[in-house]
């Protein structure tokens, strides 16, 4: 009785598709689903004909073990998709001093295509790191406007810098930025070359940071050592729409069977989502499906 019910019970869940990967994004028919750790859900999508378009193109790099995924214009990696953002791996600006002042100067620019469905989510802060440190951001809105705000970490001896993961002013300054921009620009400069702080604090670091995602590390994010720590580490979160400043949900196609729509009026588009009650990919043909409970 039991080895029939197991049969009867796996029937079920192959009709209606309820298995757990079904309730996760699918790609196309035919499409990869996997880059290295990652599951690829359509509107994205890994070669020709397999993404809604070539701005959600992306591309698996198996160069590296384990594969890596890349937007397909620009070299930025993703670490993570969901149903309406993105994270991709930081680039980091940096200024790092020797004993007698001179230093090596990095700055950053992180940006998408005008016609892409990507632009910096406001939950990422501005984020610098030092003791004798400024650093400002330029960027572009997706309506063509120039945005710039700055930041600057300041003090004098490591003992006054918190060690509970909260970036005060003292050691770590962080600032919000607006929503909806397409590019940005880091410049990070020094007020005294460090030389007053070197011995604690070698380098000042600047950076957009998901303010979920990262926390200041004290003592240790001011040594010259934590660059590799925060190149690898921190992300920066990044919104996705359909149609965007295009279209709007009285002209969408793509939201399939048991899916509702959802306009995004600040970044001019709109996201699919399955129906309450249902769970899958909106995007797909039969891709929102009803919970299956034994």
């Amino acid at each position: 009785m039991l080895l029939l019910f197991i049969h009867v019970l796996l029937a079920l869940l192959s009709e209606n598709n309820f298995v757990g990967a079904s309730l996760r994004g699918i790609a196309k028919p035919n499409c990869p689903t996997d880059c290295g750790n990652l599951t690829v859900p359509y509107p994205f999508g890994m070669g020709k004909g397999c993404a809604l378009d070539e701005s959600f193109e992306l591309i698996c790099n198996s160069t590296f073990n384990p594969p890596k995924l890349f937007i397909r214009s620009g070299n930025i990696q993703i670490y993570n998709i969901s149903d309406s953002e993105i994270s991709i791996f930081n680039s980091v600006a940096y200024s790092c001093y020797n004993e007698s002042g001179s230093s090596d100067i990095v700055n950053s620019t992180t940006s998408f295509e005008e016609t892409s469905p990507f632009t910096f989510s406001s939950i990422n802060k501005f984020t610098v790191i030092g003791c004798d440190n400024y650093a400002w951001i330029r960027g572009l809105h997706l309506h063509g406007s120039d945005y710039m705000t700055g930041c600057m970490g300041i003090c004098t001896n490591v003992s006054n810098v918190l060690k509970n993961g909260k970036c005060s002013g003292v050691g770590c300054c962080q600032t919000p930025i607006q929503k909806g921009l397409k590019g940005v620009n880091i410049t990070i400069g020094s007020f005294d070359n460090h030389m007053n702080v070197w011995p604690f604090n070698p380098c000042g670091f600047a950076f957009l940071a998901d303010e979920n995602h990262f926390r200041f590390g004290g003592a240790r994010d001011l040594s010259g050592a934590s660059k590799l720590y925060l190149d690898s580490h921190v992300h920066i979160l990044v919104d996705w729409v359909i149609g965007r400043g295009k279209r709007n949900c009285s002209q969408a196609t793509e939201c399939k069977a048991n899916s509702f729509c959802t306009d995004d009026e600040e970044l001019g588009g709109y996201r699919c989502s399955c129906n309450k009650g249902y769970q899958g990919n909106p995007y797909l043909l039969n891709g929102c499906q009803g919970q299956f409970r034994i």
